[in-house]
């Protein structure tokens, strides 16, 4: 139980410790990571400057949706026994409506543009959380893969359940067959992890298509009315791409990332002008291209996320399903002592882990929307001295 504990409480570490370190990196091209600040192994602040972006500006070491979705299922999880979508959209409708206040040049302020204490939600979240009996759009971003690594865990010996709670779980906001089978593959990808020390990484891919083709025949059948008819004809392609990727691990990392591009741009078929690359967050990109990360470094967290971190793109999501695949496997001992210190939320992060493991809740354990409104708080806070500063 000791080692299992270390391994659950790894997985949801190492998913928050992927996502902590690469939010500062999030959307810059690998070229400018590495003129920025060469090989990124640590947190690493980016530089102010006129000009930014501060909308985007994360406060160093606050984890981002990824780990916010992610925990919420951990929390459901543990609590019911089950996946209950319903009591999870609830409590992220909760956490929309949470009131933020900072202090402003006028005295205590709402700022503008928080959705409660989400930090970096979509608008397709924002919109699916407000009204979640809406029609599901042909999503297929990486959302739902970012955040499925519970499921994994809670279900890691029950392949039915997990595959079915998986496709649920991506159902509450991404109507769209890669996104769903992209989080199929994850949570298959961290059950395997955790439990079997024995398979090589091409024998973790084999469990994870396998997974992914019994979640395609309820795509096809139980669940083909969730899908308009473009949508419909992208069932199987998860799949196709995972077989695939047999023969990327065995290329240098530069050919299988092109190898990764080049199968998206077949699939999504964007507009001529529109350039794809494989850390772009659609899930048929972003998280092939993590499952090739974290397969490539099978026996090594460190080298794994740091490779992770410095592919640039859509690097917090990433980062996150890296380090949970890894953390799953090799444990939160694994991990730097460095990089989970990272994390502010650590204490809360290594409470699910123990819960979900055992059911026994630590006195360290604090409400969801309690830490995430303060981090958020903090968050505003700085964001907003940030723009004075670079207003002066």
């Amino acid at each position: 139980m000791t080692d299992l504990t270390d391994r659950i409480t790894g997985s949801l570490l190492g998913l928050a410790v992927g996502d902590v370190l690469g939010c500062p990196l999030e959307s810059m091209h690998p070229h400018k990571i590495a003129s920025e600040f060469g090989k990124v192994t640590s947190l690493v602040s980016v530089p102010e400057r006129k000009g930014m972006n501060t909308f985007y500006w994360r406060l160093p070491g606050a984890h981002s949706d990824d780990t916010q979705q992610a925990l919420t299922i951990a929390d459901v999880l543990a609590e019911t026994g089950g996946l209950d979508t319903g009591l999870i959209l609830a409590r992220w409708k909760e956490m929309g409506e949470a009131r933020i206040e900072i202090v402003g040049n006028s005295g205590v302020i709402r700022p503008k543009g928080v959705f409660g204490c989400h930090r970096g939600a979509s608008g397709g979240f924002r919109r699916r959380v407000r009204k979640p009996g809406a029609p599901l759009e042909p999503n297929w971003g990486d959302g739902a893969a970012m955040r499925v690594a519970p499921i994994g865990l809670y279900y890691r010996v029950e392949p039915g359940k997990r595959i079915e709670a998986a496709l649920r779980s991506a159902l509450m906001t991404h109507g769209h067959p890669h996104a769903i089978a992209s989080a199929v593959a994850v949570a298959a990808a961290v059950s395997s992890a955790c439990r079997d020390d024995s398979l090589t990484p091409a024998q973790h891919l084999s469990v994870v298509r396998n997974e992914v083709d019994e979640a395609d025949e309820l795509l096809k059948g139980k669940y083909a009315r969730k899908f308009n008819r473009t949508a419909k004809g992208a069932v199987g392609e998860f799949s196709l791409t995972l077989a695939k990727m047999a023969d990327w691990l065995a290329l240098p990392l530069s050919a299988a990332l092109e190898s990764v591009a080049a199968n998206g741009r077949d699939l999504l078929n964007p507009p001529a002008e529109r350039s794809v690359f494989a850390t772009q967050s659609a899930s048929i990109l972003a998280v092939v291209t993590a499952l090739l990360v974290a397969l490539r470094n099978f026996d090594s967290f460190y080298d794994g996320l740091v490779e992770a971190l410095n592919l640039g793109g859509d690097t917090d999501t990433i980062g996150a399903i890296v380090g949970a695949i890894l953390g799953a496997r090799l444990g939160s001992t694994a991990i730097p002592e460095e990089w989970k210190d990272s994390v502010l939320a650590r204490a809360q992060v290594e409470a699910r882990g123990v819960r979900l493991a055992t059911g026994r809740i630590t006195d360290s354990f604090e409400d969801q929307i309690d830490f995430e409104t303060e981090i958020t708080r903090q968050e505003a806070q700085a964001r907003s001295e940030l723009r004075q500063r670079l207003r002066a």
